[in-house]
Order: C-alpha cells, then structure tokens, then sequence
C-alpha cells in the first residue's frame, strides 16, 4: 500500500470533501455554534457574577482601596503616605454630613478628597472637575435628582449641615458630578480643602458629634491584597505608630497610636472550603451537562455524514490512503467547521450570558450589573467547543479509517446486528418493520433519546425547583408582621443602633387607622448597661480572639476577678415575645412581667440553625445587670456614672430574635426582658425602637398606601417596611431561578431537537432506495407514511419513558440535597413538563416523516431506485 504523506494533497481532499457536504455542514456548524453559545453563556454567567459582587462588595464598603488609616492629623497622613510599601494612597477630609429635606432618609458625607481618594470611591466627575474654587461641590446624579437640582455645571446647591453645637446653610456651585453608582450606599459631596478646613478649625472636640469628623482619611493600595492588615501595622510600625484598637483603654496616651481599617470587601467575596466545593461541583456538572449534549449531536452529525461518504473514503483506502490520513482528513473539516461556528457560538453565548447575568442579579436584589471582557470567558468557551468537537469527531473518524475498500461497498449505516433477520411467520407488521428500523443503528437510536430526555429533564427539574421555593418559609426569615415601623436611622445602611425612637404621635396616628389586628412596640435600653462575670468565665468566651484586639487590663486579671461585659437590652410586649424563636428553655409572658427573668439571645445562619457559642449562660443562671447611666468625659478622659442602680435577673430562655425585628447591627451581647419588668426596673432611658402591627386583609392595601404617604409628607424622619415587599422580592428570585434554568433547557432542548431532525431526515433520506423498492412491490404511500410516523414518534415516547424514570431518580435522591441546601426551598413532585412536552414530540413524530417522505416522494420511483 502506498503512503501518502503530502500534507497539501490531505488538506485539499478534506476541503473539497467539506465543500461537498453542504447540508452536513450547516447542521454541524449550528450543532457547534449552539454548544459553543451554552459554554460561553455558562462563564459569562460565572465570571461577570463572580465580577459583580466583588465590584458591587467593593462599592458597598466604599471604594477599592486595599485598608487605609483613620482619624489622623494631616501631618501623620502626610508621613505615612510616604512609606515605600505603600504603592498608592489616597487622602480625604471628614467634614459633615447634610441634614434635613431628602437627607433624612438618605445618607451622605461631605468631605475633601484628592483626586486618587476619589478615584477609589468610584467618585470622580465625568462632567466638569472636583472642587477648586472655595464654594465649588461635586457629587452624583443621585443627589442631584433628590434634590431637584439640574445636572448642569453652574446650578447653586443649597445644604443645611451640622458644625459642633450649629447648624450651618451654605450655598455652592456645581463644578463637577458622575453618574450614580446604585451599589452605593453611601453617597459622596465633595467641597474644597480651603473651605472644610477653614469651616472646621474653631470646633471643638466635645462639640463634635463623633471623634472621626474634622480628621484624615488614608486609603492605600499595596502591591497585591494579600496580607492587608499585616502591611498596615508594618507601615504603621515603620512610622514610629502602633495599631489602636477599640478596646484602647480610654486614659492612655494615644499619640503613638493610629487606626487602621481593612478593606472587608476584599475577604467577603471570599468561598469558604464548603461553598466553593459546592460551586465547583455545580459548574462541573453544568460544564459536563453541555459537554453531553454538544457531544451528542455533534458526534450524531458526523457519524451519520461518514455513513454517507464511506464510499468515497473507501476509494480513498484503494488508492493508497492511510487510516492516520483519512482521521486527519475528518479532524481538518471538524476545524474547518469550528473556525465558523465557534465565533458566532461566542458572539451569541457572551450577549445571552450577560443577559442572563443581569436577571440574576436584579433578581437578587442588586440594582447594577458589572460587565467585563474577561479573556477567560472566550477562552474557555472555545476550548471546551474545540474539545468536544474532537471527541465527538473521534469515533466517526475511527469509523472511516478501519474500514477496507470492500467493506466500503456494501457498508450502510443501517444494516442489521450479528443476530440477523428474525423470520417472521405471518408477515411484518407496520410497527414491527419501525420498530426494526429503528433498532438498527442502536447507538444512534441511544444518543437520539437520550438526548431528547436530557432536555425535558433538565426543564422539568427547573420547574420543580422554583416550584418547591417556599415563600412562607422565605418569608419568615424576613418578615413576622405585616408592617414594620422605625426612624430613618433603623432602616439607613450604616444604622449603629442610635437615634432610634418612634414618637407616641406617630403610634397614635397609625392606630387610628382602620384594619389593625394587633400592635406591638419593641424598647430598648439607651443607656450603658453591663453585667459582671468571672475573668475565667470570660477569657473561655474570647480564648480564640486574638489578644491584640482584647483590653490589656482584662487580660492582666486574675481567674475570678469580675470582668464588666456590656450588653443591649431589649423590652418586648406579649405580642413581640411570641414572635421570638425559643432554643431552650420557655418565654412565658406572664412569668416574664412578674418575675426578675431575663432571655439571651443568640444569632442564627441561613439556614434558622442557632449558634450556641454565643450563649453566655445556662438556664437558671443568675446576671446582675448594671444599668449605668455613664457618660464619657473629654476633659479628665474618664467615664462618670450617672444613676448607677442593679437588679439580679434568672435566665428562664435562649432564643433567636428575627431579624425582621431585631436591631439590625452586631454589637454586644443581647437579652431580652418584658417591657413591664423593663419599665419598672429602668425607667429612665428607654426608647421605642421599632412598631410592629398586623392588619385584615380588607385594610392591607390601604395601610400600605398611608404609612407611604405619611413616612414621605409627614413624618419624614419615619420609615417602614411591609411584607409586600418581601413578597415581590421572593417572586423575583423565584422568576431568576425560572428564567436561568428555562434558558438552559431552551438551549439544550433545541441541540436534542436538531438531533432528532438530523436522525430522522438522514434515516429516511438514507433509506430513499429501500422505501422505494417496498414501494416498488406494493407497499402503499399511506403504509409508508405510517411506519415512518411510528418510528419519529418512537423517539419521543421512549425519551418521555426515559424521562420519567430519571425524574424519579432527581426527586429520590436530588431533592433532599436541594431542600437541605437552600433554606427556602420544600422539596415537591411533579411531572407537568414531562408531560407537556408528550404533545410537542407527537407534532414532531408525525410532522418531519411526513415533511421528509413529501421531499423524497417528489422523485420518480426509477430515480430513486437507481440511487446508491
């Protein structure tokens, strides 16, 4: 046999071979482009999500600097700036924030900031330039449109803003503005530096609101994120400074100290060892799932193509032509074919990709997408592409190389197994003839079903899966009440758990409205209170905690020294106590309001399980709780008691409060007491922090709509929340999940259709002289007709069968994992899809034979015969 080894004369074979393959090659390339368009949908998804919450994370916690030093004078941030490890660093001055008209329910800060401060807060003008002139202002889009003002260079700004004990109206002029960044929680003004220095020289410091006002800010980057906080005390300790932390004692000297903050966006986007298992394994099965069905069609295609070429390849066996040859003849059309398809694939797979990633995250509440050109997405899309065109054309090829010139003859891609032809002793039926028809190439009829079931299962999964999201289960993480009421401040992104109190006006009006079942007031102790503990008992609790950041002196103490531990303490009525969660022990109203007993409270995760290392005590233990009216006092740097009073209180419950009503902020150790007990126990310092009510069902609306006017009109510095609109939320990230997993199926459902389309016109098309010579002895066109509609809609009842049989599986032993991964979700059975797509495969069983035989059929009966 002679060998042919010129590359060229190979190449030239397999293009012109590909040329004439027209029909294959457009069924091939939108096989190839509809993978190719599934893979890159599926990292598009992956890295612009990843993408966004890093960008929106960042954007939350205020910019992208990796950490920064606070409240310093401007020559300590002059010297630090300076530090080599430092490779960028930015520099703001804390003002002010606005007061009055939309800014009391909408926060923002007046500062000074250089232009690399505002670069990394996302803050730079786009439209004129930050502040110049001693009245110049720049801000965002945003509080332009609140305050009515026209994003226009020149518009005065008018702001109210407090300065020590005053309140100060000044009016400025628009330099400079950007457009808003909705992942921004807080929004920036910045004014000049001749201005907020000039304005905050004369303030005291007892006269500042907070110490952080009238300091610098630092922002840094380093060389990488790794190891923020360790360059920063490197940094610090370079400069002579060491790291303050909060429990500071307050009579020490704190001019070598600085404070330090860490950028937690940069360790929040962080997947811990468990998620990212999971993340793994759910991208790994999405990527094998495409991988799949791609490989399905695209191995049926040239499988089926080689069939009808065996000929011509077995020409090429005779006139010498290697088996490696004929394999790279078939690999140089797969390529040829994937340098078409798999551009267009990722074209359409980045567009759909970033569509998809736009719901989900306006699905999840995020009110922006961060899109990026991230090489990797078009990268491995086409990799993965390439890869399964190879595999799929690995086979096929091996098919073409083995076979002999004689074999190449009589080879039909439908012949019969090594069992041969079952004699039949009262002639074939109609079904018998498509049956046997069908189960001549096994492994085409396999793929074509499986391929089809894959689809409908993957739908069908989609739907139960939104299906099983359980909104009351959602919902009572969220929500206990119908309506929650509270100041600004209670619902403001930086809530610190001041300045929250519902007046008795603003109660008085709510319940003079129609409709309300019941109403609750939660209190809270304003003042500073604590109880006493054992140091040993206290170090067990904070054993773990680095010693850096606990008090120096409760560290020196002896084991039974008595340590002050801070705590909140909460009031709750009747009403608001049954709304709580009870671990252990029992909340009894009633024994509550006449006895000195005392609830803990402990947090809990995603998933409603308490975390019971942040139970201090056990039931029946005894607290004394301090309620100490301090204050602290700038002059001798002391704190002063003011009213100190006791009272000793048994622990009777440990219980979880909800967050819908809870205070909304991690701060000390919290507990809870009856408001009765409260109130005579500590009658002075006791607020109203949040309103709870619950209305009929006739009046719900109707609430709805007063506390929106009366929050906006009346009491402006008033906010509510309502179940309503927790519900639209839930039914949006319900629609995401829908939408997403739909899609998918879409997309695979249209490669299991097109794969049966193919089989089904290759079958017959390939079988065109076979049909005519049964036609030939007698075989009527109807006859035909119906062997070939039982055998299209063989495919789709056995894909159905199929279907319903890994539905089974998915609900046996998917759904428990499912319903115990996602704290919302109730597992459910249901086979609505399967069995909306019986019908669609019944049109599609009758309707391509018949379209096909129609196009056969145009043919003379001689023409057909005659054909190989």
């Amino acid at each position: 046999m002679i060998k042919v080894a010129n590359k060229k004369i190979i190449r030239h074979l397999s293009f012109k071979s590909f040329q004439a393959n027209k029909t294959r090659n457009i069924v091939a390339i939108l096989a190839i482009a509809l993978t190719t368009v599934m893979f890159c949908a599926l990292f598009t998804i992956a890295v612009s999500l990843n993408y966004s919450w890093q960008q929106q994370t960042m954007r939350q916690v205020g910019g992208y600097a990796h950490g920064g030093f606070k409240e310093l004078d401007l020559a300590q941030a002059e010297e630090l700036k300076k530090d080599p490890l430092i490779k960028e660093s930015g520099l703001s001055f804390m003002f002010a924030s606005p007061e009055g008209g939309v800014f009391q329910k909408h926060s923002a800060e007046m500062r000074y900031a250089d232009a690399n401060y505002a670069k990394f807060t996302y803050a730079t003008p786009t439209t004129g330039t930050m502040p110049k002139n001693e009245k110049d202002i720049a801000t965002d889009t945003r509080i332009l449109k609140l305050m009515g003002i026209p994003a226009k260079i020149g518009e005065k700004v008018t702001l109210s803003y407090g300065l020590g004990k005053d309140v100060v109206t000044d009016t400025f002029t628009l330099c400079g503005f950007w457009d808003t960044d909705e992942a921004m929680k807080v929004d920036m003004m910045w004014l000049s530096k001749d201005y907020v220095t000039a304005k905050s020289a004369p303030i005291a410091p007892e006269d500042k609101p907070f110490s952080g006002l009238g300091k610098w800010y630092l922002d840094v980057l380093f060389e990488n994120s790794n190891n923020i906080e360790k360059n920063l005390s490197t940094v610090a300790r370079n400069n002579g400074y060491s790291i303050k932390n909060e429990n500071t004692d307050k009579n020490e000297n704190t001019d070598n100290y600085v404070d330090v903050g860490i950028n937690w966006g940069y360790t929040s986007t962080h997947i811990d060892n468990g998620s990212m298992a999971e993340t793994a394994a759910a991208l790994g099965f999405t990527l094998i799932l495409i991988l799949f069905s791609g490989y399905l069609i695209i191995y049926n295609v040239f499988q089926i193509s080689i069939a009808g070429d065996i000929r011509f390849y077995g020409l090429l066996k005779t006139i010498g032509t290697t088996g490696k040859q004929i394999k790279r003849i078939i690999r140089y059309q797969a390529l040829l074919l994937s340098l078409i398809a798999i551009p267009i694939g990722l074209v359409f797979g980045f567009i759909l990709g970033n569509s998809l990633t736009k719901i989900i995250m306006s699905s999840l509440n995020s009110s922006q997408t961060y899109l990026t050109l991230n090489p990797i997405i078009f990268m491995g899309a086409a990799l993965f592409s390439l890869f399964t065109v190879f595999i799929s054309c690995s086979k096929p090829g091996k098919t073409a190389a083995a076979i002999s010139p004689v074999e190449a003859v009589s080879f039909t891609e439908n012949k019969v197994g090594k069992k041969g032809l079952k004699k039949a002793k009262e002639g074939s039926k109609i079904w018998q003839m498509a049956y046997a028809n069908v189960m001549r190439n096994r492994k085409k009829t396999i793929l074509v079903v499986i391929s089809l079931a894959l689809s409908v299962v993957l739908l069908n999964a989609t739907y139960s899966f939104t299906k099983g999201f359980d909104m009351d289960r959602y919902l009572e993480k969220f929500v206990v009440t119908d309506f929650v009421v509270a100041s600004n401040e209670y619902f403001k992104y930086e809530y610190s758990g001041e300045n929250t109190n519902v007046p008795p006006q603003v109660v008085e009006n709510i319940d003079s409205q129609k409709g309300i079942e019941s109403a609750s007031i939660i209190n809270k102790y304003t003042k500073m209170s604590s109880y006493k503990l054992p140091q040993k008992q206290w170090w067990e609790y904070y054993k773990n905690v680095p010693k850096e950041h606990l008090n120096p002196e409760y560290l020196k103490a002896a084991p039974n020294d008595l340590i002050d531990e801070p705590m909140d303490i909460f009031g709750m009525d009747d009403l608001s106590l049954s709304y709580l969660k009870v671990v252990e022990g029992s909340v009894n109203p009633n024994y509550l309001r006449n006895n000195n007993a005392i609830i803990q409270v402990v947090p809990d995760d995603d998933y409603g399980v308490p975390n019971m290392d942040e139970a201090r005590f056990k039931i029946g233990d005894k607290i004394t709780v301090d309620y100490n009216d301090r204050s602290f006092d700038e002059k001798t740097q002391k704190l002063v008691e003011n009213n100190p009073c006791s009272q000793q209180y048994t622990v009777v419950a440990t219980v979880v409060i909800p967050y819908a009503i809870s205070q909304r902020y991690s701060g000390a150790g919290q507990y809870i007491l009856h408001s009765g007990r409260m109130a005579a126990d500590a009658p002075q310092g006791i607020s109203s922090m949040v309103y709870l009510l619950n209305t009929d069902d006739a009046h719900t609306k109707s609430m709805e709509d007063f506390l929106k006017n009366y929050t906006q009109n009346v009491e402006t510095g008033m906010n509510y929340e309502s179940k309503a609109s927790y519900t639209h939320e839930f039914k949006g990230f319900q629609t995401m999940f829908l939408f997403v997993g739909g899609a998918l199926s879409l997309i695979i459902g249209i490669v299991g259709v097109l794969n049966f389309i193919n089989a089904e016109i290759t079958g017959i098309v390939s079988r065109k002289r076979e049909i005519a010579m049964l036609q030939s002895i007698g075989m009527t066109g109807k006859q035909l007709k119906k062997m070939l509609i039982v055998e299209g809609l063989f495919y789709g009842i056995v894909a159905i069968i199929l279907s319903s049989i890994i539905n089974l599986f998915i609900y046996g032993f998917v759904m428990d994992s499912v319903e115990s991964l996602f704290w919302f979700f109730s597992k459910n059975f249901t086979m609505a899809m399967i069995w909306l797509s019986l019908p669609v495969f019944i049109i599609l069983g009758i309707g391509i034979p018949l379209l096909v035989y129609r196009s056969i059929s145009q043919e003379s009966l001689v023409e057909r015969l005659k054909s190989r």
